[in-house]
């Protein structure tokens, strides 16, 4: 697929996935939608380490400061926990004892009560604040100099995403207004014209979405090429696959619980295999096998491709792929929409790409439509949107939409 040929380029943010599915977070919900992944995981009697990764997150970054919503209780509780964790290697993966799990399910149900007791405004710290504030945490500052805080925290951040989306059965209703949202945008662009969709989500309900209506081969193709290599539904085998050519792609620039890449021998990055209706999400640190010809050479410590909310992202090799592939179909474009992106701070790098390729463009583009299931929200997004899309460069129309209802029949 050319350049040209691109009729649409459709950002997805946040906003979409939580108009689908409401235990998806925003920025602003994410602590509050993790505080519940762990309470139900220590109610299901979760004792996998994964689970306590995910809360432990949350109690380092209470014990360093990081974290003003949470109240008094929690505080000397998480105080109590980051003790056990330190007295028991808990860098090695541990799982938990029972008197341990007892203490963690005190600290979330302190952290929950304590939010609901707040304004509505107050209830819940911004995922970009604090991981901010964790970029700029030094590590002779840190109360333990063995904790790795941005592994770790990452990987809690790819546990609680990946498991949102295992959580959604391949039915779930959701996806239909999605997959709405797809058809309709090919619609406008002429069933022979292609759009680009620009994912910015870690999760995979989009791409779920967009692989249902096109109906891709492969996941190397719904992701336009950029991982060379599929992995097989056990996460297991890589298989490499040439793209073929589709209606319409996925690019994520901020990574994805679907991305994986390997840390050891050959570097390579692989995509998911669609297997029944679903992506298979392989563990971290899994060993899986690339195939060559007639035999099988071992990878180890595959790993998900992730660009967290930093203000200086580092962006992996696919992520880069993507922002350029997001560049050149932003020059020639005849259409853009923004579903739910906030267009936030930390996507500086993000928006400063954009604002170039549309300064490049030899015409306006034909339509802009800025869509968003929050109320209240469309002026502050529009006046962010005309410091990216030039009032020069866009052909006038701007249309908000509050309601599923409005943006999936949109005309």
């Amino acid at each position: 697929m050319q350049k040209r040929d691109v009729a649409t380029v459709v950002f997805v943010g946040a906003g979409a996935s939580k108009a689908a599915f409401d235990e998806s977070p925003l920025m602003a919900g994410y602590f509050s939608s993790v505080t519940e992944h762990a309470l139900r995981a220590v109610a299901r009697g979760a004792q996998d380490s994964d689970a306590v990764r995910t809360a432990r997150a949350l109690i380092m970054l209470e014990v360093h400061g990081l974290l003003r919503a949470g109240g008094p209780q929690a505080v000397v509780l998480a105080g109590h926990l980051w003790d056990r964790f330190r007295q028991e290697s808990w860098w090695q993966h541990p799982k938990p004892r029972t008197d341990f799990v007892r203490l963690l399910h005190r600290y979330l149900i302190a952290r929950r009560t304590y939010l609901k007791s707040k304004p509505t405004h107050l209830q819940d710290d911004d995922l970009e604040r604090v991981f901010v504030a964790l970029e700029k945490l030094k590590r002779e500052d840190l109360l333990d100099r063995r904790f790795e805080k941005d592994a770790e925290f990452e990987r809690s951040l790819f546990n609680f995403f990946a498991s949102l989306y295992r959580r959604r059965a391949a039915a779930a209703s959701g996806y239909s207004h999605l997959e709405r949202l797809t058809r309709n945008c090919l619609r406008h662009s002429g069933m022979r014209s292609n759009i680009l969709v620009v994912n910015l989500n870690y999760d995979a309900f989009m791409d779920h979405a967009v692989a249902r209506v096109t109906r891709p081969q492969d996941s190397v193709s719904l992701y336009g090429g950029i991982l060379d290599y599929e992995l097989d539904q056990g996460g297991v085998q890589a298989i490499r696959r040439r793209p073929q050519d589709t209606h319409a792609r996925v690019i994520k620039p901020h990574g994805s619980v679907t991305w994986w890449s390997s840390a050891g021998g050959q570097a390579a990055e692989y995509a998911c295999t669609p297997f029944d209706g679903r992506f298979h999400i392989p563990q971290p640190d899994a060993a899986c096998f690339f195939h060559r010809t007639k035999w099988y050479q071992p990878r180890r410590w595959i790993r998900p491709i992730l660009v967290p909310p930093r203000e200086k992202k580092r962006y992996p090799a696919p992520c880069q792929v993507a922002v350029r592939m997001m560049s050149e179909a932003l020059e020639h474009t005849r259409e853009v929409w923004i579903v739910g992106w906030s267009m936030p701070g930390t996507d500086e790098y993000l928006k400063n790409e954009i604002a170039s390729a549309i300064v490049k463009r030899n015409e306006p583009v034909r339509w802009l439509r800025i869509i968003d299931h929050a109320q209240g929200e469309f002026n502050g997004l529009q006046e962010k949107a005309s410091i990216l899309f030039a009032p020069s460069q866009v052909d006038t129309y701007w249309r908000g939409l509050q309601t599923w209802r409005g943006w999936a029949a949109i005309e």
